[in-house]
């Protein structure tokens, strides 16, 4: 885990997503070179892959972000594979909010829709959904451990929503989407 302040690492990406990153830095500019843990979160540890991709400008920033519902950063097929029935995907720009915040803001929502009874609200953070109109949050879990949070996403049923695992770690779940 990294000292508050303290400068994330970087990890290499895989040629395609530099190429993206890239394109970023061309198209938008400055990209996040110098992100701090505290400015990506101020309560959570964030999982050295996410930094890494944050870090080298694959992460959307809040320049780029809407850029995804153009290019997206998943494939389709990917993100059904991670859940299936959807097919896009949208990241959310650090800063990341807690989930008992976006609840603040649309309590009767999610008092009706978000499961509330099988998550902490107060230990995820929502880290993006399934593109434009979804309303299926996907959020890293802290319950478990402060270190390596697991990937839950809100799966949305008529007999009820339930908060899945997508991915054991970011790791598994950026692996999965082909982000690294």
């Amino acid at each position: 885990m990294a000292a508050p302040g303290a400068p994330l690492l970087i990890a290499p990406l895989c040629l395609r997503h530099e190429r993206i990153a890239a394109r970023g830095r061309r198209k938008f500019g400055h990209i996040c070179r110098s992100v701090h843990t505290r400015f990506v979160s101020d309560d959570f540890a964030i999982p050295p892959r996410l930094s890494s991709l944050i870090e080298a400008g694959v992460w959307p920033t809040t320049e780029s972000a809407t850029s995804q519902n153009l290019c997206p950063l998943a494939a389709p097929e990917d993100v059904d594979h991670l859940a299936p029935g959807e097919n896009s995907l949208f990241l959310n720009p650090p800063p990341f909010k807690s989930l008992a915040s976006e609840i603040a803001k649309n309590q009767q929502f999610w008092d009706e829709h978000g499961a509330l009874d099988e998550i902490d609200p107060e230990l995820a953070l929502v880290i993006g959904d399934f593109g434009l109109g979804s309303d299926a949050a996907i959020v890293l879990d802290y319950r478990r451990t402060r270190d390596e949070p697991s990937v839950l996403r809100l799966a949305w049923s008529r007999d009820g929503n339930h908060w899945v695992e997508a991915a054991p770690t970011f790791e598994e779940f950026a692996r999965l989407l082909r982000l690294c």
